[in-house]
């Protein structure tokens, strides 16, 4: 997962979220977000902090994300992980 995923994520899904005029609360638009999220960063969420709203979730997967950005490195596709190393070249930059 790049550093910047989730940021990324929580922004494109909040706009095409207001955009389709869902309330971000409602329980079926956490459930896409939550399944929007790669699997073990979800879980994470529900198992350490069970957030209930998109405020709770957005926060939850940030904070998250930072705790186990350098462990999920493990969990990662082939596909991810040139991904990961293409975005930390670009970054360097």
């Amino acid at each position: 997962m790049a550093g910047d995923y989730v940021d990324e994520y929580i922004t494109m899904f909040e706009v095409l979220a207001r955009r389709a005029n869902m309330k971000l609360d409602d329980p079926a638009n956490l459930r896409m977000f939550a399944q929007g999220l790669h699997r073990g960063l979800a879980e994470r969420c529900i198992d350490i902090e069970s957030p209930d709203t998109f405020a709770q979730w957005m926060h939850t997967a940030q904070r998250q994300q930072n705790i186990g950005c350098e462990s999920s490195l493990f969990n990662m596709t082939a596909m991810e992980t040139r991904y990961l190393i293409l975005w930390k070249r670009i970054s360097q930059n």
